[in-house]
């Protein structure tokens, strides 16, 4: 007897032959009695499945052939689809966010200053959303009528100036060359290192060394405050003895290198910019030297780190803002892809770039920065304690640029949303808007400072 079109066995049969329900991907590749996948793998995951999905455009179909193929992971669609969601990694734009771009670009226009958008932290196309309002005229005659789009979606859309790499000043003809061979030292290292599963992460979360105990990070901050306080005694020519001070400071250096930590790879920079900015005498060339005298000791003389602080050694730079610059064009976009935007680590590199800028007397890219980080993390959905530094900072950055617009009321507005986040502690929360300049003063003199090495206010004080 045939069956009857109405029964659930010829419904279920037709929603299985439905091509919509497909998605276009082969389901032979995610069978339905796969196990159940821990969130830990699918993080570990996560990179290739945003880098294929979204920045290549791969189809679902294809993303679960390379990661079976390639990978050996297998899933079903339903659960890729399931992650793809929980991760925000849609594909199609939305007539909202759209709207708030061509309301956002309008306004930018009128200033005549570039600008760049993300939707939850993803770099949008230009040409995407010409192509997107030329198929839907419709959405003209909205912004021409001054609808305002959703809520929800003018937070997920972000506008601020273009922070592309050729925005750093040019190198010197005779820096250039060591600088790429420098960069590219660091690549290798790396990706060697990940390959090698020297450093064990957590995808947007953390990221340490094998060894167990793992304190680098508290390691690397001791000797950023040693070099403080030698400032500072030189300043007030204090008695204390200098290298009663730089003594610790020599044996903290000598186990954050013996621990082939990432923290001190993430970290270079930062003390290349820091000593040359504050010690442009001896002492620089004093923790150069014997960094790289150390390196080659207690590393493989293969590893490239040996040949980094050789070149770093060997070679007076013209500007080490310039070559920390370059560094981080580098290493935060490994540290996203890799380990996320949200990653503790990836988080240090943020505010060190921001410290170097600011350093530097680049408010305004050290802002743009800060935006355009806190969008990256604020799309991941994270709530770490260390992602709501960085917000606050990039706050009160903000209201500081608005005060010299004279825009007091847009930086009452920046503070009440930043009170209103719901890790912000409930001292910061009582902090009254009636005056939002003595309001930031106050935010600015007792905020601690990022991963406990700078106080970013200096900026803005």
């Amino acid at each position: 007897m045939a069956v009857v079109a109405s029964s659930p066995l010829a419904k279920q049969a037709t929603r299985q032959s439905t091509p919509s329900n497909s998605d276009n991907t082969d389901t032979s590749i995610g069978r339905s009695n796969c196990k159940r996948i821990p969130s830990q793998e699918w993080e570990k995951k996560r990179p290739i499945i945003t880098r294929l999905y979204q920045q290549e455009k791969k189809s679902l179909k294809e993303v679960m052939e390379i990661l079976e193929r390639e990978h050996n992971f297998t899933a079903t669609v339903k659960m890729y689809k399931s992650r793809i969601l929980k991760w925000g990694l849609y594909k199609k734009l939305k007539s909202d966010q759209v709207l708030t771009i061509l309301i956002l670009k309008a306004a930018r226009d009128a200033q005549d200053k570039p600008c760049e958008f993300t939707i939850r932290g993803q770099p949008v196309d230009l040409d995407n959303i010409n192509r997107y309002i030329r198929r839907n005229p419709s959405l003209i005659a909205r912004f021409l009528a001054g609808e305002v789009p959703n809520v929800r979606t003018t937070v997920e859309v972000q506008c601020h100036m273009p922070l592309a790499s050729a925005q750093i000043a040019p190198l010197t003809p005779s820096d250039t060359k060591l600088v790429e061979e420098i960069l590219s030292l660091f690549r290798k290292y790396v990706e060697s290192g990940f390959a090698k599963r020297i450093w064990d992460f957590e995808y947007n979360h953390s990221c340490k060394g094998c060894m167990k105990g793992d304190r680098i990070d508290n390691l690397f901050k001791r000797v950023m405050t040693s070099l403080a306080l030698v400032k500072r005694s030189m300043m007030r020519k204090d008695v204390t003895s200098i290298s009663s001070i730089l003594n610790p400071t020599f044996e903290y250096l000598k186990e954050v290198i013996t621990s082939e930590s990432l923290i001190f790879v993430a970290r270079t920079a930062c003390l290349l910019w820091y000593l040359d900015c504050n010690y442009k005498n001896d002492l620089f060339r004093i923790i150069i030297d014997y960094i790289a005298g150390l390196v080659p000791i207690i590393l493989d003389r293969e590893n490239p780190m040996v040949r980094i602080w050789e070149i770093l050694s060997s070679y007076q730079f013209t500007e080490y803002s310039k070559l920390a610059l370059w560094l981080y064009s580098t290493l935060i976009p490994m540290m996203e892809e890799r380990i996320g935007p949200a990653n503790f680590l990836t988080t240090v590199l943020y505010g060190d770039h921001i410290d170097c800028l600011l350093g530097s007397g680049r408010f305004d890219e050290a802002l743009a920065c800060a935006t355009k980080y806190r969008a990256r993390i604020e799309a991941t959905g994270m709530q770490h304690p260390w992602l709501i530094e960085l917000a606050t900072v990039q706050t009160a950055m903000l209201c500081k640029a608005k005060e010299a617009k004279g825009k007091d009321t847009d930086a009452i507005g920046s503070l009440k949303s930043l009170n209103s986040h719901d890790k912000i502690s409930k001292e910061q929360q009582a902090m009254s808007t009636s005056n939002w300049a003595q309001t930031t003063a106050t935010a600015c003199t007792t905020l601690p400072p990022l991963h406990g090495d700078f106080r970013r206010w200096r900026a803005w004080r």
